[in-house]
């Protein structure tokens, strides 16, 4: 008995340390390794569309600070944070925020930003079936946001809201 139950434990620590050492290779998108993008690394190129209609590229953005921002407005956090960065894109018009909306249905997103003047350096795009979110950028918790240099490598990952974007030094 006392053999079976060593036997069982020891199985039970192997598959662990297993999943453990392979979960990040398991995670990671077939696309791109964003899942695992460590600081100062470049971020590759993406194409997508706003809300308005308007076609870009993350490289049309090159020589600018971005802020790959993503969120939605069932996500109680989201909604705390996003005052904040329409601030700061207000404030500083030379950066570009890139808002990746998760939501299921386009008019929650009308009706949430219809509260906001949003300027013309601040991007929405609807991701409703997750494209980006999750299948290109690997990115399962909200809100995050990816703040890229003007070279657009990756200058640090924020996970979790965070209003202190008015006074953050781009």
């Amino acid at each position: 008995m006392m053999i079976r139950n060593l036997a069982i434990l020891v199985g039970a620590v192997v598959i662990i340390t297993a999943l453990t050492v392979a979960t990040p290779y398991w995670v990671q998108s077939s696309k791109s390794d964003f899942a695992v993008l460590k600081e100062g690394a470049p971020v590759d190129n993406f194409n997508f569309k706003t809300i308005d209609g308007s076609a870009y590229a993350l490289n049309d953005f090159k020589g600018a600070p971005v802020l790959v921002h993503f969120w939605a407005t069932w996500c109680p956090p989201c909604i705390v944070e996003f005052p904040a960065l329409v601030r700061a894109a207000k404030k500083n018009p030379d950066i570009i925020v890139i808002a990746i909306s998760t939501d299921r249905a386009r008019a929650s997103l009308d009706r949430f930003l219809s509260r906001y003047d949003i300027p013309n350096n601040f991007h929405v795009v609807f991701d409703a079936d997750k494209m980006l979110t999750e299948q290109y950028f690997g990115t399962y918790q909200l809100p995050e946001t990816l703040v890229l240099n003007a070279d657009l490598t990756l200058e640090q990952k924020m996970i979790g809201a965070y209003t202190g974007w008015r006074s953050y030094k781009f």
